[in-house]
């Protein structure tokens, strides 16, 4: 299941200010910010168009085995494919795609390669301290970020769709 969570931050109070006929424009609330709770991939790509919908330019940080830019299934998405749908997305909304924690078993070439035109791609024996902080301190624009659990070990989080046996921990 999937949950949705939205939450104030800077600019609450002049919300409040607002006459209500102007409080149901996405534009008077830049200050909201909506966390997702489970669900897979297969919804990033409806995520992804809130951003669009709101005429927002976003990066995209992926903490995953794999980098989701897989192609459609005859014209079909899947969770597979979110990350792709949004880098060739014609808005243009996606500035930059970086996928961390990536499995070397787990990732085709051309994959990489996509991600790495449009980003950057983190095996997980590369991820320090200093790199994800570099990560984070690259980023320029408002941010959608994912964790999918399969990037975790399957000793620290047993029952996901994916298992990975040298995951993060």
């Amino acid at each position: 299941t999937t949950s949705c969570a939205c939450y104030p931050s800077a600019g609450f109070e002049g919300f409040r200010s607002l006459p209500r006929s102007r409080r149901s424009s996405p534009a008077a609330r830049p200050w909201l910010q909506a966390q997702v709770l489970g669900g897979g991939h297969e919804t990033s790509y409806g995520h992804f168009q809130g951003y669009v919908g709101a005429r927002r330019q976003i990066e995209i940080v992926n903490w995953d085995a794999h980098p989701d830019v897989r192609e459609l299934k005859q014209g079909q998405a899947h969770s597979g494919s979110p990350f792709r749908q949004a880098i060739e997305d014609p808005s243009g909304a996606c500035r930059r795609y970086t996928v961390a924690g990536l499995q070397p078993h787990s990732v085709a070439r051309s994959h990489v390669e996509l991600v790495r035109r449009h980003g950057r791609a983190l095996w997980a024996d590369e991820l320090t301290r200093e790199s994800i902080a570099e990560v984070y301190a690259g980023l320029s624009s408002p941010t959608l970020v994912s964790f999918d659990l399969d990037a975790v070990s399957e000793a620290e989080a047993p029952g996901v769709s994916a298992p990975a046996a040298a995951g993060l921990r």
